[in-house]
């Protein structure tokens, strides 16, 4: 009796999912999506959290270099310091000051220009720094690195050129602008002799190259102090100047006051 009646529920059961095959594959149907939407969540965590995990190695890794290092797009004098320590930012320039070379044009005696230098070496010219590159570090901690990626900073610093006074002493005085044997004298306009037939003529003054020292070595100073890299004489009315020249008033009445003497026939 007992197997009747199992028999009995079995067949039941059977008719039941035989009457409703479609119910029975939307729940399976279900489940799949279910496990696929889970899945999916799972990936999109796992990337999300990778993704944060890198954010963060990279950030970690960026704090600690660039506490040392200038970002990207750091500028000194122009010339790029991106990656670079202040230690390497200072050799550089340092290398620069060994590079320094002053062009200084001169006036020949007859009037024409050469040129002469003096370098950095010569002079033991150094340089001192004050704080500012050390301050640029300090504010890409904490995060201001992220700030200044991608943009341009000119760094403003203000630094020392000093030279050696011995050393610089020494060059002065072995310019060639003060030697003897290259300097010309400046010399006055003046009349000449009474020339039969030719009357009294007024001699041309003579530039010459004597230039005033104190004030070129003044000026050679602020030069070089400044890193300017040509200097001319002639522009800053280094050179000394005959008092009298062709176009003086006194010299052109003198002439004509003697040329009316020599004109007067005495009878």
């Amino acid at each position: 009796m007992n197997k009747k009646e199992d028999r009995r529920t079995e067949n039941h059961r059977s008719e039941k999912t035989d009457a409703n095959p479609g119910q029975g594959q939307h729940r399976r149907n279900s489940k799949a999506s279910a496990a696929q939407r889970s899945r999916r969540r799972m990936i999109v965590c796992v990337a999300i959290a990778m993704v944060l995990v890198l954010a963060l190695f990279l950030y970690i890794l960026g704090e600690r270099y660039f506490r040392t290092h200038y970002v990207w797009g750091t500028t000194v004098n122009g010339n790029s310091v991106a990656g670079m320590t202040v230690e390497e930012v200072k050799e550089s320039l340092a290398g620069e000051i060994g590079d320094y070379t002053l062009v200084i044009t001169e006036r020949t005696g007859d009037g024409g220009t050469t040129e002469e230098t003096i370098t950095g070496t010569e002079i033991g010219l150094t340089l001192t720094f004050d704080d500012s590159l050390d301050t640029a570090l300090e504010e890409q901690a904490d995060g201001g690195w992220l700030t200044r990626l991608g943009t341009k900073k000119e760094l403003e610093f203000s630094t020392m050129v000093e030279y050696n006074e011995d050393a610089w002493e020494e060059k002065m005085d072995s310019l060639q602008c003060f030697q003897e044997d290259f300097v010309t004298k400046p010399e006055d306009a003046y009349l000449s002799e009474y020339q039969e037939g030719i009357g009294y003529e007024i001699v041309e003054a003579v530039a010459g190259n004597q230039t005033n020292q104190s004030k070129v070595v003044e000026l050679l100073a602020e030069a070089v102090l400044n890193l300017e890299e040509t200097i001319n004489l002639e522009d800053y009315d280094c050179y000394r100047t005959p008092a009298v020249t062709s176009d003086d008033e006194s010299l052109t009445e003198l002439k004509e006051n003697l040329e009316k003497y020599t004109d007067v026939v005495i009878t």
